[in-house]
């Protein structure tokens, strides 16, 4: 401790927590650059995160009942083809891209590459509550659908704060998630 006290006085306080924050920084970079090296190793040789992954396993595709329902709740559909999308990412880089962005920790039961519109999704343009005129979010946008059957999702009710401990009902249902095709954005997820 006496050699602490003594290098501190020599140096001055300002000086050592300089070279400890260089430290830590010199550190955090470190591992950036080791993140960034699996990341690149794992998207390709050239490191382009939309790189499509040579050793990819395809998902199966959607079932026709998921479309049918997700076209039941407002969307529309086009099932794409491998060439009709330029520089889409693999279905393994969406359904990381999904697991990421909306926390999922499930195996996805499918995926499918789609053109999709949401009609009820967007910013309204409109300050009348009798027309609706929707800027849409999603429109004709390459998507790729990921699918997760059967997960357990809370019933929300109403705040009882006399309660003491509030109820923790689930309910089972399919959820799919949205990722932009392109970016690997996360869309949106919902239940089916």
């Amino acid at each position: 401790m006496t050699k602490l006290t003594s290098h501190l006085k020599r140096r001055g306080v300002i000086e050592v927590v300089a070279v400890l924050i260089t430290g830590l920084l010199i550190l955090a970079v470190v591992q950036l650059n080791r993140d960034s090296n699996a990341q690149a190793t794992s998207a390709g040789a050239s490191g382009d995160p939309t790189a499509v992954a040579e050793t990819d396993e395809a998902l199966p595709e959607l079932p026709a009942k998921t479309i049918d329902l997700m076209t039941a709740s407002g969307s529309e559909v086009k099932v794409l083809g491998d060439n009709e999308v330029d520089r889409a990412l693999s279905s393994s880089e969406a359904t990381a891209a999904a697991a990421k962005e909306f926390g999922v920790k499930a195996e996805p039961a499918a995926a499918s590459l789609v053109s999709l519109t949401v009609t009820d999704y967007g910013k309204e343009m409109s300050d009348d509550a009798s027309k609706s005129n929707l800027d849409l979010i999603i429109e004709n946008r390459p998507t790729w659908v990921v699918l997760y059957t059967a997960q357990e999702f809370p019933v929300f009710g109403p705040y009882d704060p006399k309660a003491e401990e509030q109820d923790s009902e689930t309910y089972t249902a399919d959820m799919v998630v949205l990722v932009d095709a392109e970016t690997g954005e996360g869309l949106r997820a919902e239940t089916l």
